[in-house]
């Protein structure tokens, strides 16, 4: 289950960002919708390509380089984390919630 803040970001904007879908999230209302920039295209093509864990969920994918991702176990529940897609695994905790991520990410882009 997503942090209820994700969910909310969800249902109020979707997805998306300042350029092109840097926000994985939910495309013309349609969770399923395949393509990049869609939270479960991204997720599920980070884990065939890169072994993605099953416990994270793609919010933010650049350019197959760049990897960030909502820690969904118990332990960390809602951290973002930095995934290496050339390690194949967790870098860095990064952010402690999607709030502080996204406060960050507005605040950046529109200095």
């Amino acid at each position: 289950m997503l942090p209820d803040s994700l969910k909310y970001f969800f249902r109020l904007v979707g997805g998306g960002g300042v350029i092109e879908e840097e926000i994985s999230g939910i495309i013309s209302d349609d969770a399923s919708e395949e393509c990049h920039g869609g939270m479960l295209f991204d997720t599920l093509y980070c884990r065939k390509e890169f072994g993605l864990p099953d416990y994270l969920a793609v919010i933010y994918f650049k350019e197959d380089e760049v990897c960030w991702c909502v820690n969904l176990l118990p332990d960390g529940y809602g951290e973002i984390v930095s995934y290496n897609l050339f390690k194949e695994e967790v870098d860095k905790t990064l952010y402690d919630s999607f709030e502080l991520f996204f406060e960050e990410y507005v605040e950046l882009r529109t200095e």
